[in-house]
């Protein structure tokens, strides 16, 4: 299921309502998926950071994904999601032998963290399948602030993976 919270200002009784709604889905060992946006300063980034907390108590995987930048491109976006998920180091060095493995996830990050051959504009649909299979076959806590910041790609990706998941 997923869960809106919309323009409500978060504070006070609705601040702590809202958090004990996601601590609870959190905390659930079934798929949860919870969007919060609304306007600016009403407290969504307040919330993100206590659903990480509540992520780390509960042993689930957290990527927290805060693009406080201008412009957050969506190679920056996939580099984070692969390195985060596989566990694979985030540098630049040549690891052609990765991207020769069996396994697709694998692979697939390799040539997004240290082959740089995609391109999002084609293989956007892709990075959206990766994140989806992801976020099903692990609890993971997937937390991005400041979407404004994304650009038109990432924003896709996002939004393909909330409607696939809800």
């Amino acid at each position: 299921s997923c869960r809106w919270l919309a323009d409500t200002l978060l504070i006070g009784d609705n601040y702590y309502k809202e958090v004990k709604k996601i601590n609870r889905g959190i905390s659930s060992p079934h798929f949860f998926l919870s969007v919060v946006s609304g306007k600016s300063g009403v407290g969504k980034s307040r919330i993100i950071k206590e659903a990480s907390t509540k992520g780390v108590v509960c042993n689930n995987k957290i990527i927290n994904i805060d693009s406080e930048k201008k412009s957050f491109s969506c190679k920056m976006f996939m580099e984070i999601i692969c390195s985060q998920i596989t566990q694979l180091p985030f540098f630049n060095e040549n690891v052609d032998f990765l991207s020769d493995r069996q396994d697709d996830t694998i692979s697939f990050a390799s040539r997004i963290l240290y082959k740089h051959n995609i391109d999002y504009n084609c293989e956007w649909e892709k990075c959206s399948d990766f994140l989806i299979t992801a976020l099903q076959e692990d609890k993971y806590v997937l937390l991005l602030d400041n979407l404004q910041h994304f650009d038109k790609i990432s924003l896709q990706i996002v939004e393909r993976t909330i409607s696939y998941l809800s």
